[in-house]
């Protein structure tokens, strides 16, 4: 598995997540890369859906309601 982004460190002053945290495996190793990629000072926008496929979300995600979605997803960005 390699979970490295194509790109530099520092690269980026914005990225974005759009409907599809809720689908990661490895949430964690994409929160690092997205860090990574991230200018110093630089902002993540995270969007997340109160609707989702039961077949294709992880398990954390299909017992949850939208609050401890967001929890989950502040986690994600402070570990």
């Amino acid at each position: 598995k390699n979970l490295k982004l194509p790109y530099e460190n520092d690269s980026f002053d914005v990225v974005m997540c759009q409907l599809s945290i809720d689908y990661l495996i490895h949430p964690l190793e994409v929160m690092k890369e997205v860090a990574r990629v991230l200018k110093p000072g630089g902002k993540v926008a995270i969007l997340i859906s109160n609707r989702l496929f039961l077949t294709k979300a992880v398990g954390l995600w299909t017992g949850s309601d939208d609050i401890e979605h967001a929890y989950t997803v502040g986690s994600y960005l402070h570990y």
